[in-house]
């Protein structure tokens, strides 16, 4: 029997990516957008800050990366889904990562500092 490996899939293109296939600094795709996307507003959305654009700005984006605007949408969903997965699976090298907190786990919390801030708003000479 032959083993047969699975092809991975392929990762789609971030708003980074499709930036360099284009052969494009920032400066670059403000200059051909005429301004309306500034190198800030690019930076965050190449760093998944900006997970919807405006409209007009994913189709200036677009028009200057030379790629449809759903294709845009696509990179821009890439680049923020990139982000959460650095962001969820990082760690620093001395502290364990973090489990995300589950909204029972979270409430359970607020409770407890709850009942930590009565305790201290009951103690005398406060």
């Amino acid at each position: 029997m032959s083993k047969t490996t699975p092809t991975p899939t392929p990762t789609p293109p971030t708003i980074r990516d499709l930036r360099d296939q284009a052969h494009l600094t920032p400066a670059d795709v403000e200059r051909i957008t005429d301004g309306a996307v500034k190198r800030g507003a690019l930076s965050a959305i190449e760093r998944g800050l900006v997970p919807t654009p405006r409209y007009a700005t994913l189709t200036r984006l677009a028009q200057a990366l030379g790629v449809d605007p759903d294709e845009c949408q696509a990179a821009v969903h890439a680049t923020v889904a990139a982000r959460q997965s650095h962001r969820l699976t990082r760690g620093s090298p001395g502290r364990p990562k973090a489990a995300p907190m589950t909204l029972a786990a979270a409430l359970q919390q607020a409770r407890q500092l709850c009942a930590a801030l009565e305790v201290l708003a009951a103690a005398p000479g406060r």
